[in-house]
Order: structure tokens, then C-alpha cells, then sequence
């Protein structure tokens, strides 16, 4: 229908100056996407250094809001669902009697699940799965993102 939206809040016009008025707005909002990416990037790290969990929880925990210092954060907290079993899963591992193969059909059969998401819902681990899990650096309380590793603890 030749309908183009430009700005939702600026008149711009026709001719030149609009078409130049376009441009500045278009290059001042790339600017400011761009600036909040790397905004977010160097937060992310931040939180890895301090021992933070940047992104979603690992199996066994959740992501939370607490209060910290009069203001909501982001945390995790263990799930009290599926800890239990990811620490029998361990537990089980350590003693050496356990293949990755038995140890899976044994906690599938404790009932350790995936979480559901909006697109899956939840179901037994995959052997890959569990295998990352025992692997994980993040279960003994140290904190990987990007490939550098953060033992300061977790938060």
C-alpha cells in the first residue's frame, strides 16, 4: 500500500531534510541497540567474575527474584524438585559402581526430569545430558562463561 512507519513519536515530513532526519534516527537507534548489547555483555561478566549464574539456572536449580540491599535481583535458589537427585546422581557416580548408562536409567527412574519450557516439556535426561552434568564445573561451585572459569562461589 506504499505505508511506511518511520517514527511512531517524530513527523519528519517529506523531502531532503526528513529523509535526513530518517538517517540521523535510524543511525542514533543502531547506536543505542548496539550500546545496550555491549552494556549487557560486560554486566554478564561481571556477574561470572563475582560467582554470579549469568543466564538460566542448571538442572537442580532455579532462577529467582530476592532482595539484595533494598533492590530485586536476579539469583538462583536450589529446586527443591529436582536437587535432591542431581546430588544422588553425584553421589552414585562418585562410587565408581555406576556407568553413565546405568547411572541414567537409575535417576530416571528416581524421577530426575529436564525442566518443561515453552516449547518442551519436561522428560527424562538424555544420556549427552547427564554426561554434561557430571562434566559440569558448575556443580562443585565454580562459575563458567565465555570459557573463563569464576571459583569465587555461586550467587
Amino acid at each position: 500500500m506504499g505505508v511506511k512507519l518511520v517514527s511512531a513519536k517524530e513527523d519528519f515530513g517529506e523531502g531532503i531534510m526528513a529523509d535526513a532526519m530518517e538517517a540521523v534516527t535510524d543511525i542514533i537507534n543502531e547506536v543505542q541497540v548496539r550500546m545496550s548489547g555491549e552494556d549487557i555483555k560486560v554486566k554478564m561478566q561481571h556477574k561470572a567474575e563475582r560467582g554470579g549464574t549469568p543466564g538460566r539456572a542448571k538442572l537442580g536449580y532455579k532462577n529467582v527474584r530476592i532482595e539484595h540491599e533494598g533492590r530485586q535481583v536476579n539469583s538462583i535458589a536450589l529446586d527443591n524438585d529436582r536437587a535432591p537427585l542431581v546430588k544422588q546422581a553425584f553421589e552414585l557416580f562418585a562410587t565408581g559402581d555406576y556407568t553413565v548408562e546405568r547411572l541414567l536409567d537409575t535417576i530416571t527412574d528416581l524421577g530426575l526430569t529436564t525442566r518443561a519450557t515453552r516449547r518442551f516439556a519436561s522428560g527424562p535426561l538424555s544420556r549427552s545430558q547427564l554426561h554434561r552434568l557430571l562434566k559440569d564445573p558448575y556443580y562443585k561451585g565454580v562459575v563458567t562463561y565465555k570459557g573463563e572459569l569464576s571459583p569465587d562461589g555461586m550467587t
